[in-house]
């Protein structure tokens, strides 16, 4: 929030006393003189600024490191799972699986652009359980979506008949749902 603005009720216009209230604020939280490391008092911003990057590169300098030490970290952290594991991560997703994902989601909130929410899942679940299968697992063997699976149809409808609906504001904005071919 801008020093400007924190004073100001919502909608109303900045006046002098905002404008000098927040050139004093701005005044008060100024650095305007600063001792260097003789204690001689500097007060140019120029000089102001050199001091402050000087004890920076002083107390924030490099620090070396044992090449050992570097590699004994990188090392700390690499496991690996047994093939077993390995092969199950290898397998397709099951319809369980995915019907847990789908009842796990929050209600009244969609996971994608597409504007669907969960309920939509859990409703014609029955209908559209082997469509998704299909789909996600032919994008989990992939890993990526295909270009009809990307592609929408956007429709803009007026909201009501009024002279408003001349303007964007007006109007509602759908996407329908990709077609895949």
């Amino acid at each position: 929030m801008d020093s400007e603005d924190r004073d100001r009720i919502t909608g109303e216009n900045p006046t002098l006393h905002h404008y000098l209230k927040s050139r004093k604020r701005r005044t008060k939280r100024t650095i305007n003189h600063v001792l260097d490391e003789n204690g001689i008092m500097q007060m140019g911003q120029k000089e102001i600024t050199h001091i402050f990057m000087e004890h920076m590169t002083r107390r924030y300098t490099c620090i070396t490191i044992a090449e050992r030490c570097i590699q004994e970290l990188v090392s700390c952290g690499t496991n690996t799972i047994p093939m077993a594991a390995n092969a199950a991560l290898e397998e397709p997703i099951t319809t369980e699986e995915l019907l847990t994902a789908v009842r796990k989601g929050k209600a009244h909130k969609s996971p994608d652009q597409d504007g669907l929410c969960n309920e939509f899942y859990k409703m014609t679940w029955e209908v559209i359980k082997k469509d998704m299968l299909d789909v996600m697992n032919r994008m989990y063997k992939h890993g990526s979506e295909t270009d009809a699976q990307k592609a929408a149809h956007w429709y803009v409808c007026p909201r009501k008949p009024t002279q408003e609906a001349q303007m964007t504001t007006g109007h509602s904005h759908y996407s329908m749902l990709p077609t895949i071919y």
